[in-house]
């Protein structure tokens, strides 16, 4: 029939397109270094310079004082950056096995873990989302823990609230978590059950109160560097978010227009802690700029690693290559002196194993 005829077409045409180079990078984990050299040294990957654009963000005029700055929220017009990642070859041709020539595209697999440890989250994550949005067929994610868990940041910290000026929006309740059970330590859910059983002297308190032996609760700002330090492991995260935000401010003014007279020097050379505050532009990063930052780049709908997480698989699979973030459940045996993996629970990630001719993710 027809249909069936338009269907083997198009599966001719997927084949021919089946990509012959893939290359996969992982747990970069926000090193902005590690993440430049595995571009440089990349026969698949380059860089290309360009202009930094800000979009609307930074000061428009000396006595700006409604500053507006970027904290991880999606923007195709701000990328602060002077260069940005590239396929080195957009189309290769090879010679087939009938003297002919056939297209094959070259393509990335990012294996997951984003964030958390290299003090340069923001940019990792934009160049790999500025390389996916020029080449969405080419660029894949994978969800790895450090990137899945930051779908806790706006459940167990709330949403920017709409409240009066002056007011703060309460905290959500937060019970701990499981893998502290037992522990004693803070976020132990065991001692909230505690909290709440023992005399009336507590339960004659607030619930805030009741919960504050359990979890941070005093401000949204304290939870966050107790969820990024002890349930998270990224103990200097908080702080290097701040670094990095600032870093861009810097950049910022250096590079707009009128940054001369912004910066109040004869030249754009200037050290980094020799300008804290220029004409009412304060470049102390506070610790409530630092918790905006992960809720707007959480956001699941504006946030830069919403959009990352909107774009991310589990598993991904092209012909035969299986990708994911973690182990499959190998077994360890010794045969004729050499030590050999097996597996005895294949089926659940690999069902497609007897049929590895068909690439799907």
């Amino acid at each position: 029939s027809s249909i069936k005829r338009a269907y083997h077409a198009k599966r001719r045409n997927q084949n021919k397109l089946k990509p012959s180079y893939i290359t996969f990078l992982t747990d970069v984990e926000g090193d902005g270094d590690y993440f430049d050299r595995f571009v440089r040294h990349s026969k698949i990957l380059g860089f290309r310079s360009r202009e930094p654009s800000y979009g609307n963000y930074g000061p428009v005029s000396k006595n700006d004082v409604n500053v507006k700055w970027n904290l991880g929220e999606v923007d195709d017009d701000y990328f602060p950056y002077d260069k940005e990642v590239i396929f080195l070859e957009d189309e290769e041709f090879t010679s087939n096995s009938k003297g002919g020539e056939e297209k094959t595209r070259t393509m990335l697999v990012y294996g997951g873990d984003v964030w958390d440890k290299g003090g340069a989250d923001l940019y990792v994550i934009r160049q790999l989302l500025s390389l996916h949005r020029r080449y969405p067929h080419r660029v894949h994610f994978l969800m790895g823990n450090r990137d899945i868990n930051k779908m806790r940041i706006v459940d167990e910290l709330g949403v920017p609230s709409h409240n009066l000026p002056g007011e703060k929006a309460p905290l959500p309740y937060h019970g701990g978590v499981y893998w502290l059970r037992g522990t004693g330590f803070v976020g132990d859910p065991l001692v909230q059950r505690q909290i709440m059983d023992i005399t009336p002297h507590f339960k004659e308190r607030s619930t805030q109160s009741k919960f504050r032996l359990v979890v941070p609760s005093e401000s949204a700002t304290e939870r966050l560097k107790w969820m990024l330090g002890k349930t998270m492991g990224s103990v200097d995260a908080f702080e290097f978010r701040r670094s990095e935000l600032k870093k861009e401010r810097l950049t910022i003014l250096n590079s707009t227009s009128s940054s001369n007279e912004l910066l109040g020097s004869k030249n754009n050379h200037y050290s980094h802690h020799s300008y804290e505050v220029m004409e009412g532009i304060d470049l102390q990063i506070t610790d409530e700029e630092v918790f905006q930052s992960y809720i707007r780049s959480c956001d699941p709908s504006t946030g830069l690693m919403g959009e990352y997480l909107s774009h991310a698989k589990l598993i991904i699979r092209f012909g035969p290559a299986l990708f994911l973030h973690g182990a499959l459940p190998f077994s360890i045996a010794v045969e004729d002196g050499s030590i050999v993996l097996t597996s005895t629970d294949f089926e659940f990630p690999t069902p497609w194993k007897e049929n590895c001719g068909t690439s799907n993710h």
